[in-house]
């Protein structure tokens, strides 16, 4: 960035005043004015330098040095800061007025290296004295120079907050864009005059926000000039509105700073925790850098839509989403996180091009940071209820368009955050959209502090169904033969025992019978196995590469991203988690791929999926003492499994909508409204 001294700028800037101009007028000895000046200097760079500031967008000075000269207009109550983001503005040059106060204002703006043009508008009968229309030629000639000029929108004697038509004219005669800026800081005093004028106080919170760029034709008649007016207006006030809502979630209920100190202190134990997690296997030792917000990769250029998912479930549901993003815009890129190593290793087989995997940081302020100085997304979106207080924080004060999608909120949930009154309200306050998976979800939200709640359905049921390895799938028919077969998908423990007595007793009326058990965990295939062995029954272990025996009675799949492997070899599954209070798996995968579908009682974090299943007689709930009596009327019914088959993937399929109610949700906020650039 180039920066201007005071002599650089002002020898580009012209200084010839009209001989018919009267001179400046000063109402204090000329001896004050290097002191006022210092001091204010001084105090405008002590507030920028001890007031911790939100940049929007964070790339702004990029952004005006590239597409500028630009006439960065505020509100005259609000420009006090202004002078100390030269960094942010370039070289640029201010309009000040002739007055006394104008002198201090243009001594000023010296110190920072900004030229000042003398004058200001008024009532035309005032035009002569105020140096109006001098200034205005002026700071045409600036722009075309290629400075910026620094004009404010409003004019005395008023009304404050309404742009006049000068800095229209202005946008006209020079050809060149108003860029609205709002800078505004969360302690401050408000003077009582016309402007209502701020001086800012440090030691808080700031936002500079600029706005999107208002373009003026040089071509304008009555009613033209005043529906610009009206425009600039409506921007300069969108920009202080998002200002000031960015200064709303800096503030936080004390027991959020309290988190912050904790997770902060924390951060010194957290390479000894990171490495033990390693050491259980639930770290990937070579990206744990990735756990601190240290990327493994470069960012891409251009848009970048993140996405978070805590762990499989989410991060599944997520990828027609993604599809549906990298289809709309050729040029973007996903960033896709995730919290566990399992969810992690299906990423890496099921994300498509232009899509990127890393874990998510921990949830501590310099390494949130980190994530975020590197990948700067344009779009952050989480899914279902992961809700990390630091990084949420640190989101909205940047800025971020933030949405939660397939928003879950069960009523154990609701009733624990409904009695942290004030921090739920901050954490969901901080999304600027969220999408309930239901009316009771949403309306549970709403009643927390959630913004811009909606319902849209659960994504869930319209991930597609898992790939299938075709040479694996052969493998194993070769190996099962004709045997009978069932699948017990996503066991919990408590469960494996109730399906080892099921299989006990279905083996007098199929003695081949194959029982194929898939943990909701594959690390649990060991525990399991050793379970099993004590009730009689031997076991062969996919991730031991154990092949079926024409002898083995129970095969367990513990290995990670190969459900659609299994689904597809067996029509007659038992969904798992639903036979304990854990809440039942999701079905539709089973559903998508033909499968007759029997479950337990305990299925509320699944509901919808159940009560359609239910509906079309696609499923049918089950117990522990009837288990086996319902699958052996499914194993000995061809007609039947395919009857119920049939009519979960109808269910399914009536559970449509939730993409596209998303996408087109998720499409409008990260594209924003007119006035944000």
């Amino acid at each position: 960035m180039i920066r201007w001294s005071g002599a650089a700028a002002r020898s580009a800037v012209s200084t010839r005043k009209p001989e018919t101009d009267p001179p400046v007028r000063l109402k204090l000895p000329r001896s004050v004015l290097p002191a006022a000046a210092g001091l204010l200097a001084g105090y405008i760079r002590g507030v920028r330098r001890g007031t911790d500031f939100v940049i929007l967008p964070p790339d702004a000075a990029r952004r005006i040095a590239e597409d500028g000269p630009f006439i960065l207009a505020t509100w005259h109550g609000q420009n006090m800061l202004l002078p100390a983001f030269l960094d942010i503005s370039g070289p640029s040059a201010a309009l000040a007025s002739r007055s006394f106060d104008g002198e201090i204002v243009a001594r000023t703006l010296e110190r920072f290296g900004i030229a000042s043009i003398r004058g200001a508008g008024g009532p035309a009968r005032k035009q002569r004295q105020k140096g109006g229309a001098s200034a205005l030629r002026n700071m045409v000639r600036t722009l075309g120079r290629g400075l910026n000029v620094v004009p404010t929108a409003d004019m005395p004697p008023g009304p404050a907050r309404s742009a006049g038509p000068g800095i229209v004219t202005l946008a006209r005669l020079a050809g060149r864009p108003i860029l609205p800026v709002a800078i505004l800081t969360d302690h401050g005093l408000t003077l009582n005059n016309w402007s209502r004028y701020r001086i800012n106080l440090p030691f808080g919170h700031g936002a500079l926000v600029c706005g999107a760029p208002v373009h003026v034709p040089r071509q304008l008649d009555e009613a033209g000039l005043k529906h610009r007016q009206d425009e600039v207006t409506a921007a300069l006030d969108a920009a202080a509105r998002r200002a000031g809502d960015l200064l709303a979630r800096g503030r936080r209920p004390w027991p959020l700073p309290l988190y912050a100190g904790f997770m902060n202190a924390a951060r010194l134990a957290a390479p000894l925790f990171l490495r033990w997690r390693a050491r259980h296997g639930k770290e990937e030792r070579a990206r744990l850098a990735e756990r601190s917000g240290r990327p493994s990769r470069k960012r891409p250029t251009g848009r970048l839509i993140w996405l978070h998912g805590a762990s499989i479930g989410e991060s599944l549901a997520v990828l027609p989403l993604i599809g549906r993003f990298l289809e709309a815009d050729p040029q973007a890129h996903v960033l896709v996180t995730t919290g566990t190593v399992t969810s992690a290793r299906i990423m890496a087989t099921r994300l498509p091009e232009r899509a990127i995997h890393q874990f998510m940081p921990l949830d501590i302020l310099r390494y949130t940071g980190r994530f975020l100085d590197h990948w700067r997304p344009d779009l952050a979106v989480f899914v279902e209820s992961e809700l990390w207080p630091n990084l949420l924080h640190d989101i909205s004060r940047r800025g971020i368009a933030l949405a939660l999608v397939n928003g879950r909120m069960t009523e154990r949930s609701f009733s624990r955050w409904r009695r942290s009154g004030a921090v739920a309200a901050s954490l969901l306050g901080r999304f600027d959209l969220i999408l309930a998976q239901s009316r009771r979800e949403a309306e549970r939200f709403s009643a927390l502090g959630g913004r811009q709640v909606r319902v849209s359905g659960n994504l869930k049921y319209a991930a597609p169904p898992p790939p299938v390895n075709a040479d694996d799938l052969a493998a194993l028919r070769r190996q099962i033969g004709r045997r009978p077969l069932w699948l017990a998908a996503s066991t919990h423990p408590g469960e494996e025992i109730i399906i080892a007595r099921a299989h006990a007793r279905l083996t007098k009326e199929f003695p081949s019978l194959l029982t194929i058990i898939i943990p909701r965990h594959p690390g649990r295939g060991r525990e399991i196995a050793g379970l099993l062995l004590r009730q009689g029954l031997q076991t062969a272990r996919r991730s031991s590469n154990e092949a079926i025996a024409a002898v083995t009675p129970v095969y367990i799949a513990d290995t990670i991203g190969e459900t659609g492997l299994f689904f597809s070899l067996a029509d007659c599954v038992f969904m798992g988690g639903s036979l304990v209070p854990h809440g039942g798996q999701n079905p539709a995968e089973a559903a998508l791929l033909d499968s007759a579908i029997l479950h337990g009682q305990h299925v509320f974090n699944f509901k919808m999926a159940y009560e359609a299943l239910a509906r079309t007689g696609g499923a049918r709930q089950i117990n522990e003492d009837n288990l086996a009596e319902q699958l052996g009327g499914l194993l000995a019914d061809k007609a039947r499994r395919h009857k119920m088959a049939a009519a979960a993937r109808r269910a399914m399929a009536s559970l449509g909508g939730a993409l596209d109610t998303t996408f087109t949700a998720l499409d409008t906020l990260q594209n924003g409204d007119r006035h944000q650039w």
